[in-house]
């Protein structure tokens, strides 16, 4: 927090379930590209955070399917009821993209449960949707390979990140970038299955953590043996922001 030696300190000071959030901005607004899901005061993120997802949603979003956004913090951070993270402007839910039954795009009306055939039922609307693989790949694939900050986590159920990086190896996606989003990706345990959005986390650079920023627990999955991948951890990063050039 900011000191008589420190007093103009600000960022994300802290773990992510235990900290707070300084100079956060606003995130969305309830159109196109990036969406806010509830008009409510849960939309502060890291400023960071703030351009991965906007540049995301510029990338992923149509003006009648934009990216939604869930929440993310409190304007200073610190405990947001119904989470244990979300402290610290560097934690947030997405929706999922989805299409209908005719497959148009549609504007993700709420957190939807996906199933093993990757169905979601819109309970308002009383329809069937269908997980749209395409564009909610090129979410992860726009988040993982960022330039702003490094992903930490993409969580996410383990059947959908099974479902994602299949698809991903189907159209021929590059090898570093499926490497990087399934070394993102995972089912947090013990947390809520996150079978209905993505919720991400990004973490602390050497500039943020001389503000105060701590990553916390940052192991990591293996990628899946299908996949064939035999790049060093190592080099991933540099491949993966070299294959995220103009």
């Amino acid at each position: 927090m900011p000191n008589p030696i420190f007093p103009d300190q600000a960022g994300s000071i802290g773990l992510p379930h235990e900290g707070t959030l300084l100079g956060a901005v606003p995130v969305g607004d309830t159109s196109f590209p990036l969406a806010r899901l509830r008009d409510n005061d849960r939309r502060w993120a890291h400023p960071a955070l703030a351009r991965i997802l906007l540049d995301s949603a510029r990338t992923t979003g149509l003006r009648e399917s934009p990216l939604v956004v869930g929440d993310i913090a409190a304007s200073t951070g610190g405990e947001l009821s119904g989470h244990r993270s979300h402290r610290t402007g560097r934690d947030a839910d997405v929706l999922f993209y989805f299409r209908d039954l005719a497959g148009d795009a549609i504007r993700t009306p709420d957190f939807l449960v996906v199933g093993p055939d990757g169905l979601a039922w819109d309970k308002v609307r009383r329809r069937w949707l269908r997980f749209d693989d395409a564009r909610n790949w090129a979410f992860v694939r726009s988040v993982v390979t960022n330039r702003e900050a490094p992903i930490h986590w993409v969580f996410v159920h383990r059947a959908l990140r099974e479902r994602l990086l299949r698809y991903a190896t189907a159209v021929g996606e590059q090898p570093a970038v499926i490497y990087e989003a399934s070394e993102r990706m995972a089912q947090p345990m013990p947390s809520g299955p996150h079978d209905d959005h993505f919720h991400v986390r990004i973490g602390c650079t050497e500039s943020y953590v001389i503000e105060g920023c701590e990553n916390g627990w940052t192991g990591r999955v293996k990628a899946l043996p299908l996949l064939g991948i035999t790049l060093a951890p190592g080099d991933i990063r540099a491949a993966v922001l070299a294959l995220a050039e103009p």
